[in-house]
């Protein structure tokens, strides 16, 4: 099965750490794999601690894609499809489940082979499937069996106040 959280309001990543903390309570295998981030946050620390849970992300922090130079897309997105073909390799199976964080950017910015998360998306039928980000794909959209929408009314970024440590990282 296939969720996903989207929305340009915050909690997405949140609602799927908080997915992950749930399914590793309760036995399963946690795969929690980011794309676009780099940089240590709150939630990465603890999940990294956390018992049947596996963290893969970069290996070091990126600019924003609008600031990337040719190398930089190159060797981001060398490592995303790294990541996902990691993940390909893991069995597929009911007591898994892997999110996708911020999987939606790579995509649509083509910083990942498409066609391998395609067939990434077909051969996972059994493992629960979380993808987060803005704007998802449409054909990510007529497979999922969850779609949440954080939607922003407000947010103290629009007033310049700077992402808070413990907060927003």
């Amino acid at each position: 099965m296939i969720q996903i959280y989207c929305g340009d309001g915050k909690g997405k990543t949140s609602a799927a750490v908080g997915a992950a903390v749930r399914a590793a309570g309760q036995g399963m295998r946690v795969y929690f794999c980011q794309f676009m981030k780099g940089n240590e946050s709150g939630e990465i620390s603890i999940l990294k601690d956390l018992f049947r849970t596996t963290v893969l992300r970069l290996s070091r922090e990126y600019p924003f894609y609008k600031e990337m130079s040719e190398q930089e897309k190159e060797a981001i997105t060398k490592e995303h499809n790294a990541i996902l073909k990691k993940l390909s390799e893991i069995e597929d199976d009911e007591h898994t489940m892997m999110i996708l964080d911020e999987l939606t950017y790579p995509v649509k910015y083509h910083l990942i082979d498409e066609d391998l998360v395609q067939s990434f998306l077909e051969h996972k039928q059994k493992t629960e499937l979380i993808i987060t980000g803005r704007d998802p794909w449409e054909e990510v959209l007529a497979e999922a069996s969850c779609i949440t929408e954080c939607k922003k009314i407000r947010h103290h970024f629009d007033q310049g106040v700077p992402a808070k440590k413990g907060i927003e990282y």
